[in-house]
């Protein structure tokens, strides 16, 4: 059951939360961004990662999958699978 079905009303930008969560529990996520300390990023729940390609190239290797999804732009980009 989704926290947010639990309450009669959700916080606001809960629901990013939300879909983070659900993200979180299928996949590990890295986040590459400027401007932020990491003990900023501490509470976020993702991996601070210092280049783009190096979050892709881990993946690879742990995984052993070339296919990552990379989402540029934060929460106004919908990503697709080709």
């Amino acid at each position: 059951m989704s926290v947010l079905t639990r309450r009669d009303k959700a916080h606001i930008d809960e629901w990013q939360t939300e879909m983070l969560v659900n993200a979180l529990r299928v996949g590990n996520i890295k986040l590459h961004i400027t401007g932020l300390a990491e003990k900023d990023l501490k509470d976020v729940f993702v991996d601070s990662v210092s280049s783009i390609e190096e979050a892709v190239m881990g993946s690879v290797k742990v995984h052993g999958d070339p296919d990552v999804a990379v989402v540029p732009e934060g929460p106004y980009v919908i990503p697709r699978c080709h």
